[in-house]
């Protein structure tokens, strides 16, 4: 335990809204799983979740939203909202957290961490791109959805 301690005190805490890239980056066979769920019709409806809902299924949910071209205020918006629905179990979190050398901040969820996502490797489309989820995937993920309105993320 102490070893985690070390690593939420002096890895995780200083850049916990660059935790969204480096899953991109370092768990990429686990977020295409995720998202090849979302390609099969027969596999509705879809329930995902993580232990607290911002970390790895924020993330899965944030590039679903960026596919589907949500802009991106919304998917802030959405983002944060799921965040304050942690209100409720965020004094229960704070053991867990404390235990691992994390602060109150690693239980909210910050639009900044859309941001990150946002930011780096030339936009969404291209790290996609890059881990394998290429524009057919994409398209296919937005018929399978249903969506026919072309949003343009800014």
């Amino acid at each position: 335990m102490a070893v985690i301690r070390i690593l939420g005190k002096n890895a995780m805490g200083p850049r916990l809204v660059g935790l969204g890239k480096d899953s991109l980056q370092f768990c990429q066979n686990e977020i295409l799983q995720a998202w090849d769920v979302y390609l099969d019709p027969q596999a509705y409806p879809i329930l995902i979740h993580c232990t607290r809902g911002k970390d790895r299924s924020g993330l899965v949910i944030i590039i679903v939203l960026f596919i589907l071209r949500v802009p991106v205020d919304r998917v802030k918006a959405d983002y944060i909202w799921s965040g304050q629905g942690l209100d409720r179990v965020r004094e229960s979190m704070m053991d867990e957290v404390r235990e691992i050398g994390m602060d109150e901040k690693y239980t909210l969820a910050p639009g900044d961490v859309v941001d990150e996502v946002l930011k780096e490797g030339g936009g969404v489309d291209l790290d996609l791109d890059a881990i394998g989820f290429g524009e057919s995937k994409r398209q296919t993920l937005r018929v399978v959805i249903g969506v026919t309105r072309s949003y343009i993320i800014r």
